[in-house]
C-alpha cells in the first residue's frame, strides 16, 4: 500500500508547485479542446482519461498548496479546501449542464475556456 503525498503533489515537491499548475493546465485545456473535433468515442474516452490525470495532480498539488501557506492546522486546511473544491464543481457542473441540450461541443468548448484561462493565469504567477 502506498503512503505518502498523491502524486502531484510529490511531483511538485520535486519540481515546485509552478510547473505542476501550468503543465496539468496545459494538457487539461489540450485534451478539451480536442474533444470539440467530436472524435470516435474510443479516442475521447483515452483524452477524457489523460486530462483528469492532469487536472488531479493540479488538485493534489493544489491541496499541498493550501497546507503551506495556511497559519492553521493540516486537517482544518484540508478540510476547508476540500468544501471550496466541492462548491466550485458543483457550479461547473450546472454551468456545463446548460449547453448540452444544444450540443456537447459547446461543453466541451466552455471546459477548454476555463482550462485555458487557469493554465495563462498559472504561467503569468
Amino acid at each position: 500500500m502506498k503512503t505518502g503525498p498523491p502524486d502531484g503533489a510529490g511531483q511538485s515537491d520535486r519540481v515546485g508547485r509552478s510547473p505542476v499548475f501550468v503543465l496539468g493546465n496545459g494538457i487539461a485545456a489540450l485534451c478539451e479542446a480536442f474533444l470539440v473535433l467530436d472524435p470516435p468515442f474510443w479516442l475521447m474516452i483515452l483524452i477524457m482519461a489523460i486530462g483528469v490525470a492532469s487536472l488531479d495532480a493540479i488538485r493534489a498539488t493544489m491541496l499541498a498548496s493550501a497546507v503551506d501557506h495556511s497559519e492553521r492546522s493540516e486537517g482544518t486546511t484540508l478540510a476547508l479546501a476540500f468544501v471550496m473544491m466541492d462548491e466550485v464543481g458543483a457550479f461547473g457542473a450546472v454551468l456545463a449542464r446548460m449547453p448540452v441540450g444544444v450540443a456537447w461541443q459547446i461543453m466541451f468548448a466552455l471546459a477548454a475556456t476555463f482550462a485555458l484561462t487557469a493554465y495563462v493565469l498559472s504561467a503569468k504567477c
